[in-house]
């Protein structure tokens, strides 16, 4: 490999001088720059992520909202490592042999928590591509940010990997080719010096050909996005906006139904059978902002984590109370493994906000809530939806639906929640406004059926509840204030509870009949058949400042 060293530099000279001459050469007829932007998507079958290392569980990928703003549209491409061994692409077969001399842009947008590392840019490449020898394979070109500039954590950053033929440039080592010599990755070339030494060379002109990101190896715990790649060819520029989608289906399903791997959402998402995620957690990280998860029937062992704003997660077919589940007509989630039971079926991060959730029953998460709010959850609806056996291990908190305050315009409709430990449906702390709680089936919970615990509230509607056998308070509201409304509790059913029917607890209204701060509480059936063994105090209706 020595022997090439004195000659090459000279060789290398020439070349640019020549490549100089023909870069001033002007067409004879100008034709004018089209800019076209492609938004790809996870149903996008001319962009794929493939295992590059075959490891296996060991890291995810997909479309997510954000990091931050991305350069382009509201989301991008991930890929994340939970091993040293993992490596994971992303790419695209669409530029199949072409020179790279002939790419006049060629630029991307990263994002990461592991810096240096960012994803690279590599191009499965041919020393040659006039003459096309199958089955040869020379290895990769490789453009990593962090030898053409400082890589930040939690910023997106822009990399013009031509940046006027200073991009700098290594191939990996490959006992087929001598680009690898020319250009290590201890001493990559720029652009301009590896196509002065190797005029020809250009993305493979056959089935291996690839120009993708990659993450890895040796990059355990990397988070890293793309978004905005620009390849540029003949005056004509391709943008690429990496987005998720704004309708998404999961069907567990699938796989049984049809032989073959799951697609993961690969073809178009049209129907249940052949194009959905089999996952809920899959889907949701595919979903735009303000789109829909649609959730087919059947059962799904996994904990379900929401970090996108106003998405809807849909089941199969509303539930009424007491319906029995049934996985071949209703969308179950169910703590049986992989899932963890010291997690929530569904967890809602702080801080997000509209989102609706229907059409499902989440179930057996003994140690954790059903359906977690973090903190700060407004515009959240929940409707038409089962939590049974819930946080039955757990005597701190939780509940079927437990939620953390400030929060606001809260929904709570036609919940059907039973057998839960501590409560069916809980708000805890803070200022609650616009909470509205209609409808609902609440039995047999270990402490208390509907309550708005700690802090205060106001613009409250609880109406048309059926509230039966909770070990101890059937209703209660904590605070009721003015500030977000009237304050009414009506029309329930409240039977058989532990100690309180209905408990208000340190009002504060206005003592009107009506209006922002009036509290009233009317038109609700409360009965205690057979007092239970509590001595404490008994009440149908309890007003108390204590």
């Amino acid at each position: 490999m020595e022997k090439k060293s004195s000659k090459l530099n000279f060789y290398v000279s020439s070349l640019l001088f020549l490549a100089l001459i023909v870069s001033v050469a002007m067409p004879a007829q100008m034709v004018q720059a089209a800019t076209i932007t492609t938004v790809v998507t996870p149903t996008s079958s001319d962009w794929l992520f493939l295992n590059d290392n075959g490891t296996i569980g060991d890291w995810t990928t997909g479309f997510e909202n954000g990091p931050g703003t991305p350069p382009l549209g509201v989301g991008s491409a991930f890929i994340d490592l939970n091993s040293a061994s993992a490596g994971i692409v992303f790419g695209t077969q669409k530029y199949q042999g072409t020179l790279l001399s002939a790419i006049q842009v060629l630029s991307y947008s990263t994002y990461t928590n592991l810096s240096p590392a960012a994803l690279a840019f590599q191009i499965n490449y041919d020393p040659d591509v006039t003459t096309v020898e199958a089955g040869t394979w020379y290895g990769r070109l490789i453009y990593e940010p962090y030898q053409n500039g400082t890589v930040l954590n939690g910023a997106w950053q822009t990399w013009d990997m031509i940046n006027n033929g200073s991009g700098m440039w290594w191939a990996s080592p490959n006992a087929n080719s001598l680009v690898d010599t020319t250009c290590p990755q201890a001493a990559p070339c720029t652009l301009t010096a590896l196509i002065a030494a190797y005029p020809n060379i250009g993305i493979r002109n056959d089935a291996s050909s690839f120009v993708q990101v990659k993450a890895g190896s040796n990059w355990n715990g990397f988070s890293g996005n793309v978004d905005n790649l620009n390849i540029g060819i003949g005056g004509n520029i391709d943008v690429y906006n990496f987005e998720p989608l704004s309708d998404v289906y999961v069907d567990d399903s699938w796989s049984a139904a049809i032989s073959g791997t799951d697609p993961d959402g690969t073809g178009p998402a049209t129907n249940y059978n052949t194009d959905s995620f089999d996952t809920i957690q899959e889907g949701v990280n595919a979903v735009s902002i303000s789109g829909t998860v649609h959730v087919a029937a059947g059962t799904y062992n996994e904990n379900i984590v929401i970090n996108t704003n106003n998405i809807s997660l849909i089941g199969a077919l509303a539930m009424n109370a007491n319906d029995a589940p049934t996985p071949t007509i209703h969308t179950i989630i169910d703590s049986g493994a992989p899932a963890v039971t010291t997690s929530p079926g569904i967890a809602i991060n702080s801080g997000i906000t509209g989102v609706t959730i229907k059409n499902l029953r989440i179930q057996n998460f003994s140690s954790n809530s059903g359906i977690y709010g973090a903190l700060g959850n407004n515009g959240l609806t929940i409707d038409s939806v089962h939590v049974y056996s819930n946080n039955t291990t757990n005597a701190v908190n939780g509940g079927g639906i437990y939620m953390n305050g400030p929060v606001s315009n809260v929904l709570i409709n036609n919940v059907d929640s039973q057998l839960n430990r501590a409560r069916g449906i809980v708000i805890w702390n803070g200022f609650k406004q616009n909470i509205t709680i209609t409808n609902n089936y609440v039995k047999s919970n270990n402490c208390c059926g509907i309550e708005l615990q700690d802090g205060t509230a106001s613009g409250v509607t609880i109406t048309g509840n059926t509230v039966i056998s909770n070990s101890d308070s059937g209703i209660a509201a904590v605070g009721l204030t003015s500030g977000g409304g009237p304050n009414v509790i009506s029309n329930n059913t409240v039977t058989n509870n532990g100690r309180f029917g209905i408990e208000i607890k340190m009002p504060n209204g206005t003592g009107a009949a009506s209006g922002d701060g009036s509290i009233v509480v009317e038109n609700n059936i409360v009965s205690l058949p057979t007092p239970g063994a509590d001595l404490r105090d008994f009440a149908g209706i309890a007003v108390m400042h204590r």
